[in-house]
């Protein structure tokens, strides 16, 4: 297996987890665990909190991150935005990005209110021959609280097939 060399790491950017969003999320992946739902049913299930569900961090870039919360007063430009170093070839004719695996090491336990700061980075692209060419790129997120203690950690796979 190759070595994943990647690039220098973004801007923060910082997301204050929300409970609608929280809510319309587990609703989203029908996840009926009243916990998300109430303050009352997470605390009997001995969380101090309303806890995010278990993939929700991938989400709450999109939903919770807010102007206001930003170190610098304004969301800084997404890696993962076209035109961005992740889709600098996807403008290829015939090609198709893919989402492929995505990995969630979680370091703590999150909850409703919480301030949480990100860092993203994107690996060197890594061509590979076989039926189709394609291009793999890997992404790793580093989310953290504003005191650096570590949230959760994904790290995710993009291909990108390319047409002929």
């Amino acid at each position: 297996m190759t070595e994943i060399r990647y690039g220098e790491w973004g801007p923060a950017v910082r997301v204050r987890v929300e409970h609608s969003a929280v809510w319309a999320f587990a609703r989203a992946i029908h996840d009926e665990n009243p916990v998300y739902a109430s303050l009352e049913s997470a605390m009997a299930a001995g969380h101090p909190g309303i806890p995010v569900p278990p993939t929700f961090s991938f989400a709450w870039l999109h939903s919770c991150a807010l102007p206001g919360l930003q170190p610098g007063g304004s969301l800084p430009p997404s890696m993962l935005a076209p035109g961005s170093d992740l889709f600098r070839t996807a403008a290829s004719p015939g090609a198709i990005y893919l989402h492929g695996e995505q990995m969630f090491t979680w370091h703590d336990q999150p909850v409703v209110g919480e301030v949480l700061e990100g860092r993203v980075r994107v690996s060197d692209p890594v061509e590979k021959q076989g039926g189709q060419r394609m291009v793999l790129s890997h992404v790793q997120t580093v989310w953290s609280t504003l005191e650096g203690t570590p949230v959760v950690t994904e790290d995710a796979t993009y291909i990108l097939l390319l047409g002929d």
